[in-house]
């Protein structure tokens, strides 16, 4: 298993450990990063596995010239309501169509 946290967010490491001793699980594997992940629009996530059991995320905006900016978790929550909004003008409603 894997615990996964923000990039600047608290330190996974207890919530590894209380997995471990309540669950009898133990921590994934290291893996390679993961780049590139289409949140929405031009809003991308990274998820770095620096140590077995850790996935730590973060978002990022990668504009049409390939530069790339950090964003937080809530930046990247804005900026994707934002993005909504455009694509639903006039008021309408956004929920799934049946």
């Amino acid at each position: 298993m894997w615990e996964v946290k923000p990039k600047n967010g608290k330190d996974p490491k207890a919530q590894l450990e209380l997995y471990k001793e309540i669950g009898g699980l133990t921590e994934g594997e290291m893996l390679n990063s993961l780049s590139g992940i289409t949140v929405f629009d031009n809003v991308k996530m990274r998820i770095d596995f620096p140590n077995p059991g850790e996935a730590i995320y973060s978002m990022y905006v990668e504009n049409s010239d390939g530069t790339i900016k950090n964003l937080s978790t809530v930046g990247a929550a804005i900026m994707v309501a934002r993005a909504l909004l455009n694509k639903f003008p006039g008021g309408r409603r956004l929920s799934p169509a049946f």
